[in-house]
């Protein structure tokens, strides 16, 4: 039971726990508008794409709210008020799959489309693109993967429920539940969020440890076609180094500089993308920054002759910095090697 303490008196008041039933609310029309115009009711910084949606091939069902986060990554979200039910995550998961082919240009479209009919006032696809990159934090971003998180999130949960989400966690299934309590006072409610699904005491722990668990499953097949691959690229630049490759996401090339390398690597978890980097190691941020500074100041020419964007990473890690040039797939295609090897040469 929740106690409300007056500092000053000291004096103690019980308040009272109540329901959305109790209080007459609804998810549709009071839960999912919460959420709408204030996301981080779910626990974290959220982009609203769209509620309702119902624009899914062969089928009329309809999701309760479509979000972005800061990683850019789609977000299915299940509401539900007092009871989670004994089945949410399997729906949850049914949109999840529906959403899992929503490109970018897709994304932008549904995002126009609802804040233009929300607000009464046009908002074009072109502010609806501006919105979404500029709230996403991967620079490298190019489009959304084909595997959206789930959130749920209810006044309570079933266990059936709850036992299912941690399950289907261990399969790197990336779906969390947020209990929603409300607590009465005289006639104001305070809802009382609360992320139970990772624990928050424990969740980069718990992420960490679901991620190892995940990865040291695929290291033995996955690790294997990484040193592969790489070893191929290393056969084009055998004058500077007769390194051998490890069974790992990346690879290390000598500049001839001390805390400067080059490097190949895959990126993302899940992978996403593949980069060649020059890096800044040294133990000094200040002097890793100092040399990208120099850099970026000449990046048209840089450009030109490398013949592709570049992106200056000022901190990356606690104090290394990098310029990278990105290729937008992890598929070990001839056309990747080629793309790789050039890249490192230029």
């Amino acid at each position: 039971m929740p106690y409300i303490i007056d500092p000053t008196t000291k004096a103690i008041e019980e308040t009272q726990m109540t329901t959305f039933q109790r209080l007459g609310l609804k998810e549709r029309q009071d839960l999912e508008q919460w959420v709408i115009n204030e996301p981080s009711i779910l626990g974290e910084s959220l982009l609203i794409i769209t509620s309702e949606y119902q624009g899914f091939d062969q089928t009329q069902e309809r999701l309760d709210v479509l979000a972005l986060d800061k990683q850019g990554k789609l977000v299915v979200v299940e509401l539900k008020t007092d009871d989670s039910g004994s089945s949410a995550e399997l729906q949850a998961i049914k949109y999840a799959a529906y959403c899992s082919n929503l490109t970018l240009s897709d994304v932008i479209e549904i995002y126009a489309g609802f804040w233009s009919r929300r607000d009464d006032n046009a908002t074009t696809e072109e502010q609806a693109e501006e919105t979404i990159r500029s709230f996403i934090e991967d620079e490298g971003f190019k489009d959304f993967d084909s595997h959206p998180r789930i959130i749920l999130a209810a006044g309570k949960f079933r266990s059936e429920v709850t036992a299912t989400v941690l399950w289907l966690r261990s399969f790197d299934l990336d779906i969390s539940c947020v209990k929603l309590e409300l607590l009465e006072m005289g006639e104001k409610v305070i809802l009382l969020p609360s992320v139970i699904i990772p624990l928050p005491d424990a969740r980069e722990y718990e992420i960490r440890r679901e991620k190892k668990d995940v990865e040291v499953a695929r290291t033995s097949s996955r690790g294997r076609l990484d040193q592969q691959f790489f070893d191929e690229l290393l056969t084009h630049f055998r004058d500077i180094t007769q390194q051998k490759a490890l069974p790992r996401s990346w690879l290390a090339l000598p500049s001839g500089k001390t805390n400067v390398q080059f490097a190949w690597n895959f990126n993302g978890r899940p992978r996403n993308t593949f980069s060649v980097n020059l890096e800044f190691k040294a133990s000094s941020l200040e002097e890793n920054r100092t040399k990208l500074e120099e850099l970026e100041e000449r990046r048209e020419e840089l450009e030109s002759a490398v013949g592709q964007d570049l992106i200056f990473d000022a901190t990356w890690g606690k104090y290394w910095a990098r310029v990278r040039s990105v290729y937008p797939s992890t598929e070990p295609t001839d056309e990747l090697k080629d793309w790789a090897i050039k890249t490192m040469q230029k």
